[in-house]
Order: structure tokens, then sequence, then C-alpha cells
């Protein structure tokens, strides 16, 4: 190699190594303010759980409210599992060698019917509850009535009987 390749090839990766420790510099530096946005922007997204909020309001009210929403939701349980179930089997079908198009709209039709009931249930029992708490407490408690696009649990397992909180 020529002097003159040496030189070009030394100037280039002092170059490419300046950048590289710029690059690195400004994320070090920028790193805690762009964890901030993700989290602010991933909490902007989540609904946040009735559990969340309860925390805000006094131990009695507290435990009423979480005693009663546990209630609805055992109440509603039955239909979140046969929403469930007919999504699994939708996907079932729709792995199965013989595709009907008709037979696993049908089973996505049924799941979301189950899914809207047991979701009325539970959002119609939280706003008849809020009817009986101070002004505070509805405040406090109004965003678990904000509608998500799902139940919050997507890819996770129902917890088995003896995992269930409460």
């Amino acid at each position: 190699m020529s002097r003159r390749a040496l030189i070009v090839a030394l100037a280039v990766s002092v170059g490419l190594n300046l950048f590289a420790a710029g690059a690195g510099l400004t994320l070090l530096l920028n790193k805690p303010k762009i964890e901030r946005r993700l989290d602010q922007a991933a909490g902007a997204q989540r609904r946040p759980q009735l559990r969340e909020l309860a925390q805000q309001l006094p131990e009695a009210e507290r435990e009423r409210v979480l005693q009663a929403m546990r209630a609805s939701g055992l109440a509603a349980r039955p239909d979140f599992d046969e929403a469930r179930r007919l999504r699994l089997e939708a996907v079932e079908r729709a792995r199965g060698g013989s595709y009907d198009a008709s037979a696993v709209l049908a089973l996505l039709d049924r799941s979301r019917a189950a899914e809207r009931r047991g979701r009325e249930r539970v959002e119609g029992d939280l706003a008849r509850l809020m009817s009986d708490l101070s002004p505070e407490a509805r405040a406090a408690l109004a965003p678990a009535l904000a509608r998500s696009g799902g139940s919050g649990r997507r890819g996770r397992p129902a917890p088995s009987a003896e995992n269930r909180p409460g």
C-alpha cells in the first residue's frame, strides 16, 4: 500500500471513530429523555387498571369498590371464557386443511358477542357502583371506563384458580 493510501485510510478510520463516539455520546446523554417519552407514550395508550385507580380512594371505599368489581368480574368470567374458547376454535378452524370462511367468521362473531356481554356487565356494574361514591372517588375511577381494544390480557392465559388475585 502506498503512503498516500495509508494516510487516507487512517483519516477515514479517525472520522468514522469520531462519528461513532459522537453518536454514542448523544445516545448516552439523551437516553433518559428518550425513555421518558417512550414511557409516556406507552402510558397514554394503556388503560389504567381499576386496582391502580382504586389506590387513590380512602381504604373503606377502596375495599368496597374492589370487592364489588371482583364479584362483577367473576360473574362475567363465563362470557370472557366463552369468548376466548370461541376465538381459539376459530384459530384452529383457520389452521385446518379445509378452510370454511363462513364458519370462522361465525365463531369470531360469537366470540365478540360473548366478550361484549362480559364487558357490558363489568362496565355497567362499575357505572352503577360509581353512583354511590363521592365526586372525588368517581373522578379517580372514571378512567377505568375508557374503552380499549382488548381486555388487557392479550396473549396471556387466564390465571388458574390458585393464582387468581383476590
